[in-house]
């Protein structure tokens, strides 16, 4: 059997925020005076890391309140962009797209301008060390007003070609649905930014048919109930449109039963355009080169990990001449 950690991956879909080392967070918490210096490793675990048995995406979405707490200076948010393109890059991944919302960085008066070049700053330096190209999606937050993504939208577009890639909408799914950011959607569009949206990961199928329509989508995050609608799935099926998929996140929070009846195989059987991602490093205590060995222990053949990770460089939102090189890396067929 081959190893894993030895393949080239693509992260399409990470959160910076979900992604903090225990030992970073440990160490801001208590200069911040936010953590006591004797806390046990089991009690950061328990803050940062999702329970087995979560209740839902909403208490899942918790476990981002002690990072968002450490990550409100610019030296802190560019260790913890660089950490990650480090930690990914001994992962085995070679192309990495970190998203993040700067907004909910604002705590101590950092502007958005200020927030967004520390994150580049620091993913361009974990570049520059391990070789793993890194690119940020800057992410609306769905709670906030649709000014607020405009706003976010007018700030990142002067980082458009330097670091920044793309807009995503993030946050409760449930109770509040895309099209309020619709807008601000157009508005990226126009700009120039490439579009990826959160959408089905709780069953609101209905979310992906906005995303595309109204936030002009071209990639959707996680996408798990997409089977729920037929006309729709034949749709994105017809468009490639893909999908930023994250399996042990679905399971975390009840939108997937099990790895073995995880959607994913389904999709990607039928030409769905499907990518593999951890979605949070962190918060759901994965690698994606677990996320990968599960996926194969519940049945995903070779074959089916190379049509993944084709997938993936062929949606990147990077250059032709860097989807040709992260095409090159991957093995021949022999080679696993």
């Amino acid at each position: 059997m081959f190893n894993v950690v030895n393949l080239p991956k693509i992260e399409l879909h990470c959160h910076l925020d979900g992604s903090v080392r225990l030992s970073t967070l440990k160490e801001l918490g208590t200069k911040e005076n936010i953590l006591s210096p004797d806390i046990e490793e089991d009690e950061l675990r328990t803050l940062a890391e999702v329970p087995e048995h979560c209740p839902s995406l909403v208490d899942y979405l918790k476990r981002f309140e002690l990072p968002l707490k450490v990550m409100q200076t610019e030296t802190a948010l560019a260790r913890i962009a660089q950490e990650l393109v480090e930690d990914a890059s001994a992962d085995g991944v070679r192309y990495i797209e970190i998203r993040f919302a700067p907004q909910l960085h604002q705590l101590q008066g950092l502007s958005l301008n200020a927030i967004i070049t520390a994150v580049i700053q620091g993913a361009k330096a974990g570049e520059a060390l391990t070789g793993t190209r890194s690119n940020i999606i800057l992410c609306c937050v769905r709670h906030l007003s649709p000014a607020a993504s405009i706003e976010l939208v007018e700030a990142g577009r002067s980082f458009l070609g330097r670091g920044v890639v793309a807009l995503d909408l993030v946050g409760d799914e449930h109770n509040f649905p895309p099209e309020a950011h619709a807008e601000a959607f157009k508005l990226a569009k126009s700009y120039g930014y490439h579009r990826t949206v959160h959408a089905g990961e709780t069953g609101i199928v209905d979310n992906i048919r906005k995303s595309v329509a109204l936030l002009y989508a071209e990639r959707i995050g996680h996408g798990v109930s997409l089977e729920k609608d037929a006309a729709l799935y034949a749709d994105i099926k017809a468009a490639g449109i893909p999908l930023e998929m994250c399996p042990t996140s679905n399971l975390q929070t009840k939108a997937a039963d099990s790895y073995e009846a995880h959607p994913l195989h389904r999709y990607l059987n039928d030409g769905i355009r499907v990518t593999l991602n951890t979605d949070n490093r962190t918060v759901s205590n994965i690698t994606l080169s677990e996320e990968t060995q599960n996926i194969l222990n519940a049945g995903l053949s070779a074959t089916q990990l190379k049509t993944l990770y084709r997938n993936a460089v062929s949606v990147i939102f990077d250059s032709e001449q860097e989807k040709q090189r992260l095409m090159a890396l991957w093995p021949d067929e022999h080679g696993i």
